[in-house]
């Protein structure tokens, strides 16, 4: 199940371009084009690095290879929800902070 359709194209795919650029043809949408310039490669390369590992491994199964991307984006997302928490709560206070927390976990 997709949860925002656009994720692939601007990261997943983009991953998986800069992993398997020379085994596979992978469609990138036109904004990825160097003639426009609107995106750098700085995130995709993050979640990349899994599967490179793996890669050379030998070890780049679908499964393996998808679910290191997500996980390296949970990572992320693991440090925003921390440092949210710790500025909340240097704004506002403890309670504030886990009510904002709270809040931003189920929306």
């Amino acid at each position: 199940m997709m949860i925002h359709p656009d994720e692939n194209w601007q990261s997943l795919e983009i991953a998986y371009n800069l992993v398997y650029h020379k085994d596979v043809d992978t469609i990138m949408s036109w904004e990825w084009y160097k003639f426009y310039g609107l995106r750098n490669h700085l995130y995709p390369f993050w979640l990349s690095i899994p599967a490179r590992v793996l890669k050379l491994c030998y070890l780049d199964t679908n499964m393996l290879v998808v679910n290191s991307m997500y996980l390296m984006h949970c990572v992320l997302w693991v440090f925003g929800d921390v440092y949210f928490f710790k500025f909340a709560n240097l704004l506002a206070g403890k309670q504030c902070a886990l009510i904002t927390l709270c809040i931003s976990l189920t929306s």
